[in-house]
């Protein structure tokens, strides 16, 4: 018993990159017992991303992997050989849930699907995300992050300029919305199995996760009502701007839909001289002579730095933002008075400073308590102590390329 609020969860991950490793790094890191089951021949896909300590490339070094599987235990395990099945279903057995979102390992087709795990466990809940989910037309289909994000509507309707092709969002989106939706999804399952006596399947579809934030009602209503399919709009938005524009030392976003807003953020910026013109006194104003106003807010924000005017505006109630860089929110005064970096240790010795939950507990809830394991440390602790394996037993299943 560690003490987290998941102490007593059993949770197998068989994932890959990010979207099942994610989710279960969410589940470990408040409390559960995670067992990573890597390939022994094929590892997880994330040892070969950085960064990497000194930026040397090694596959026992990675920092991405280091953040998604700390606090998780790690195993190989073959499970394309009968052995390496039965082992799996010894441990399936003795688990609360299995997290499947390998693309080169779908339990599925190797045999490991729901209706078999279930037959072994009943309380278990299986719970698979994929791009594109497990049934459909485009269910086999073989997807990344790229894929399921413009699948998603959300590079059509991403903001941006209407007469230029869609554009994709910085890292992977859909994975993490994926994985998200997963951890919730399992939690939800685990909740129903105190009422019903018995686990189920759960199947999320990172695509359709990153569509539920895209394809919302204010984009549904349209093209329902009037078959319109709204796509980026540029910078003009109902009738006031939307957009980010330069500053003394970067960038901010401006957002302005309410006269109200676009009063503060002149208040914000020691009102202006040219925004005294009755032309721009109301939205339908502001809508017509949107570029004259992009021009002059420009030069207005020429001499102002971007924090100055986030200050101003907050105190004015316009809802404009910093553009922040990396450098930027890693020394943000705000993250660090609420302890969100935390120092991650990995098993080469080195410490990465590494986002902590995006959420607090007032009491107990999240925390790191062992670094990411190396290629199949723990197999002596899990098939010799967990299923009762001996150590020549151990030896044999290593030789044969079963673990």
């Amino acid at each position: 018993m560690n003490g987290g609020p998941l102490s007593d969860l059993r949770v197998l991950e068989v994932g890959d990159f990010i979207s099942a490793p994610y989710a279960a790094k969410m589940l470990a890191d408040l409390g559960a017992e995670v067992i990573k089951v890597e390939d022994p021949q094929a590892p997880d896909s994330a040892r070969d991303f950085g960064p990497f300590p000194q930026d040397l490339p090694d596959a026992a070094h990675s920092g991405l992997y280091a953040y998604l599987n700390a606090n998780k235990l790690g195993v190989t395990l073959n499970l394309r050989c009968p052995t390496g099945r039965a082992l799996f279903q010894r441990l399936a057995a003795e688990a609360d849930v299995v997290l499947d979102g390998d693309p080169s390992r779908p339990l599925p087709a190797l045999g490991l699907g729901y209706e078999t795990l279930e037959r072994i466990n009943p309380r278990l809940v299986v719970t698979s995300v994929t791009p594109f989910g497990l049934t459909g037309p485009y269910a086999g289909f073989k997807a990344n992050d790229m894929i399921a994000f413009h699948a998603s509507g959300a590079g059509h309707r991403q903001i941006g300029y209407p007469d230029r092709e869609p554009i994709r969002a910085a890292w992977y989106h859909a994975d993490h919305w994926g994985a998200v939706n997963a951890a919730a999804a399992t939690m939800l399952a685990l909740e129903a199995r105190q009422h019903i006596g018995r686990g189920q399947r759960v199947d999320v579809s990172s695509a359709e996760s990153l569509a539920m934030l895209f394809v919302s009602f204010n984009n549904v209503g349209p093209y329902w009502d009037h078959h319109l399919v709204l796509g980026r709009t540029g910078y003009i938005w109902t009738g006031t701007y939307l957009g980010v524009l330069p500053c003394k030392d970067g960038y901010v976003f401006v957002f302005t839909p309410d006269d109200h807003m676009w009063e503060g953020m002149i208040k914000a910026l020691d009102d202006p001289e040219w925004a005294k013109d009755p032309l721009f006194a109301h939205r339908e104003g502001r809508a017509e002579y949107a570029e004259e106003i992009v021009a002059l807010l420009t030069e207005t924000l020429r001499d102002r730095t971007k924090e100055e005017f986030f200050q101003r505006s907050q105190e004015n109630r316009a809802p404009n933002a910093p553009v922040y860089d990396l450098r930027e929110v890693f020394e943000n005064r705000h993250l660090r008075v609420r302890d969100y970096f935390v120092d991650l240790p990995t098993t080469g010795g080195e410490t990465y400073e590494v986002p902590g939950p995006p959420y607090r507990f007032s009491e107990g809830g999240w925390s790191l308590r062992r670094p990411a394991p190396a290629l199949g440390e723990h197999n002596e602790a899990v098939y010799c102590n967990r299923l009762g394996l001996g150590r020549t037993e151990l030896a044999a299943l290593r030789q044969a390329q079963v673990i």
